[in-house]
């Protein structure tokens, strides 16, 4: 009997509808709130601005583009964190509903016989422990049903 070998890398795009989705969601969230931020910069520039009486100085030509430098460079800086951020936590709820939706299909198929192990980090234990408690459920009374027969 061959059998083959298990693959144990770690793919972190399992569902790659829902991780991208929740990607591009976080992605335009996060782009939303620095240009927010960077509106709300030239605002307290121009308000501190005319409070001092700089106005008919060049003082805004030298602080609006050092805004907007700072802002870009963040977000450059941000993007990368949030989208590896976005994959990870989103492949801790996909990979368990793979593994949880795959013993489904079995037990929908008559194997009562399944056992969802989940690694200690993964969220979404509860609902594998549940299954867990259905198959078992399902085994005795297909067990007794067979005993009546």
């Amino acid at each position: 009997m061959i059998t083959k070998p298990v693959d144990k890398r770690i793919r972190y795009l399992i569902r790659n509808e829902f991780q991208l989705n929740s990607v591009r969601m976080i992605l335009f969230f996060t782009v939303f709130v620095a240009i927010i931020g960077m509106g709300l910069a030239y605002r307290a520039v121009w308000v501190t601005v005319q409070r001092l009486g700089l106005v008919k100085y060049d003082v805004l030509e030298v602080f609006l583009p050092t805004i907007s430098l700072l802002t870009l460079f963040e977000l450059l800086l941000l993007l990368p964190i949030v989208i590896v951020s976005v994959v990870y936590f989103t492949h801790k709820i996909a990979g368990p509903l793979v593994r949880i939706e795959r013993e489904l299909h079995n037990i929908a198929e008559g194997n009562f016989n399944i056992k969802i192990n989940l690694r200690k980090d993964d969220e979404l234990k509860h609902l594998a422990s549940v299954v867990n408690h259905m198959a078992d459920g399902l085994k005795k009374l297909s067990k007794e049903h067979n005993l009546l027969k």
